[in-house]
Formats: C-alpha cells, sequence, structure tokens
C-alpha cells in the first residue's frame, strides 16, 4: 500500500493505495484541481518513492512553482521526481524537461514516454490534468489510458489521474469509471463524505 497523502482518506481506501492501482480525483470545475495528484506525489517523495509528474496544462516550471507555493519543497528529491512535459509543444516553446511529448495531441505520442518510465521502477505516475489529454486527443484517449494502468499493473507502478468533471458524454464518464480502480469525488457534498463538503468515494 501507499499512501494517498490525503487525510482519512487511506482508511476509507483499507490503507491506502495498492501497488499497480489506479486512482482518479474527479474534480468539480470550481476546484483548483492539480492540488490533489500533487498532494498525493508529494507524500510519497517523502516515502522514499520515485515520482513522475505529466504536465498538460502549464509548463513545469509553473508547476514546480506550484508546489513550493504549497509548501512543498520538491528541490530536496532531485531525481527522484520527474517531469513530462506535454505542454510546451502546443505553444512552440522549448523545454528542459527530462521527457517532451512532442505532439501532445497525438495520444500514441504519451505511449512510448510512460511505457519507458513505467517499466524503469515502481513509479507513482502523476497526470495533472486527463481531462486535457481527453480534449486534445479524443475520446480514442481513454483506449489508451486502458493500456496504461495495464502497464501500471504489471509494473507496480500507481497511476494518479486529475479529472475534471467537464460535461463530457456520459459513456466517456462511464468508461473511465470503469478502468479505474478508486474515484475520488472533489467540490461538491454527496456520496460518502469523509472531509466536511470536500470529498466523496464514488468508487473504491
Amino acid at each position: 500500500m501507499i499512501p494517498s497523502g490525503i487525510p482519512r482518506l487511506d482508511s476509507f481506501l483499507g490503507g491506502g493505495i495498492p501497488k499497480g492501482k489506479t486512482i482518479m480525483y474527479l474534480i468539480q470545475p470550481e476546484v483548483e484541481g492539480e492540488i490533489f495528484g500533487m498532494q498525493t506525489l508529494y507524500k510519497n517523495l517523502e516515502e522514499g518513492r520515485k515520482g513522475v509528474f505529466i504536465t498538460t496544462k502549464s509548463d513545469p516550471q509553473i508547476i514546480k512553482e506550484n508546489f513550493e507555493k504549497y509548501g512543498w519543497d520538491i528541490s530536496k528529491y532531485g531525481d527522484k521526481l520527474i517531469f513530462v512535459d506535454a505542454y510546451s509543444s502546443l505553444i512552440g516553446s522549448e523545454s528542459d524537461a527530462q521527457y517532451l511529448i512532442k505532439n501532445p495531441n497525438d495520444i500514441n505520442s504519451y505511449d512510448c514516454i510512460i511505457k519507458e518510465i513505467v517499466e524503469e521502477s515502481e513509479a507513482i505516475v502523476t497526470f495533472g490534468s486527463l481531462s486535457s489529454i481527453i480534449d486534445l486527443c479524443g475520446d480514442d484517449a481513454i483506449k489508451h489510458v486502458e493500456e496504461w494502468n495495464k502497464m501500471f499493473n504489471a509494473n507496480n507502478a500507481i497511476g494518479v489521474y486529475n479529472f475534471t468533471n467537464w460535461p463530457y458524454s456520459e459513456e466517456v464518464k462511464t468508461k473511465l469509471n470503469e478502468i479505474m480502480n478508486a474515484v475520488i469525488r472533489v467540490g461538491g457534498i454527496g456520496e460518502r463524505v469523509i472531509l466536511g463538503q470536500y470529498y466523496g468515494i464514488l468508487k473504491a
């Protein structure tokens, strides 16, 4: 088991997230969503695990600054934290990230990089915005997400997805729910609330 980093959530998940499994934070649009995946990632860096952050909405430097804004010093973890830049190519910007997605609009361009990272170590792989990937690549991206989840399972890695609950089709939402091991609703009241009005477990 690895910790989610979210107070009280691990007890509802039976102790945490098992290796090889996935968790998706289903985030309401009014909530600043990336923080949840960031918190899970940082907690596991503290525990000595390797972390990967796939950024799709801003360049890695902005993400690093956001970690610092929340009081999480990632500089001390060095090469334990890898950034995959799936943003800079969209705006024609240079990138010094270790891994660069050269064509973020093509879902196939993610596959080899994710495969390489996952096979190197039992990493915790955090997707800053799965919804952005689907927006860029279309619904076909979900088939690839399912394959990534199989890679995580085969290599004892963990997949952590932030997904903003925009008005996607019910087919998209249902399929994502099916292929994730745990789904945590963030930002509204309902279901099995565990932290005031902010968290509810949809699937565990």
